[in-house]
Parts: C-alpha cells; sequence; structure tokens
C-alpha cells in the first residue's frame, strides 16, 4: 500500500479525534456553567409562574364545579329513573 491512501487515513482519524474531543469538552463545559447557574438559583421557575399558577388553579376549581354538577345531576337522574320505575 502507498503512503498517500495512509497519509490520507491518518488525517481522517485526526480529524474525527479532534471533533470528538471538542464534542467531548463542549458537552463538559457546558454542564459546568449550567450547573453554576442551577446552584445560582435554586428554584428556577419560569418568569409568568405566578400567572401559569393562577391559572391552574383556576382550572382546577372550574374541574372541581364541573364534576361536583355533573355528580348532583347523576344522582337526580337516579332519582328520577327510581320514581319513574315506581321504585
Amino acid at each position: 500500500m502507498d503512503i498517500y491512501p495512509l497519509v490520507l487515513l491518518g488525517l481522517i482519524a485526526l480529524i474525527l479525534l479532534a471533533v470528538s474531543a471538542g464534542a467531548v469538552y463542549s458537552v463538559v463545559s457546558r454542564k459546568k456553567a449550567f450547573n453554576a447557574i442551577v446552584a445560582k438559583n435554586v428554584a428556577v421557575k419560569p418568569l409568568n409562574y405566578d400567572d401559569w399558577l393562577a391559572k391552574r388553579i383556576a382550572a382546577n376549581q372550574r374541574k372541581a364545579k364541573a364534576i361536583a354538577e355533573f355528580q348532583a345531576l347523576s344522582e337526580l337522574n337516579n332519582d328520577f329513573n327510581a320514581v319513574i320505575e315506581g321504585e
């Protein structure tokens, strides 16, 4: 085998090694930066957290009200069925 293909394979291997080392380094360095930010802001929450929480509470209250109304109507329907069937 000539030296030219070996040199090309060596360069390709060197480039792949450099790219993979750069990728590993960037992941590790970003992880350190992310951990520093998380340590600085222990309670990470979105900027509109209060609005979101108020909307979720309102939605849960509407849901609970709808469930209670449905249960009341279901009981009323059962009572009507009992009267109709003559029990």
